[in-house]
């Protein structure tokens, strides 16, 4: 009798512990093979966020059309309003020319009044 409890013990851990690892370590998602959930421009994006304080459009694949204002390392800001921030460093984009960047929307920066995106890439 107390071999089966334990028995029944040892599998139970090791099935919560199968599945809790799945859950803690799961794939991440890849942003440029979503779809796309809204396509619009930085005034558009920014507007989101001051209408609402947790749009939907937070951790959702969007595709941003503007004018790169400033490009910092492996980041770009389109219109002063939104910041992409990309995988590697870009050295095609120059400030003033016009792009479409698609990336996950990770928030909105209150102090610098600035949407940020991650995980982007230039669609052109």
């Amino acid at each position: 009798m107390q071999r089966t409890r334990i028995l029944f013990a040892i599998i139970l851990l090791m099935a919560g512990g199968y599945f809790g690892y799945n859950y803690l370590y799961q794939d991440h998602k890849e942003i440029q093979t979503e779809a796309v959930f809204i396509e619009t421009n930085s005034n558009e994006l920014i507007g989101l966020f001051q209408e609402s304080s947790t749009p939907e459009v937070l951790n959702q694949a969007v595709q941003i059309k503007g004018k790169v204002t400033q490009i910092e390392g492996d980041g770009i800001t389109l219109d002063n309003k939104v910041h992409c921030s990309f995988p590697v460093s870009l050295f095609k984009v120059s400030v003033g020319t016009e792009v479409v960047v698609k990336g996950r929307c990770i928030g909105y920066d209150d102090l610098f009044e600035i949407v940020k995106l991650d995980q982007s890439a230039i669609i052109n």
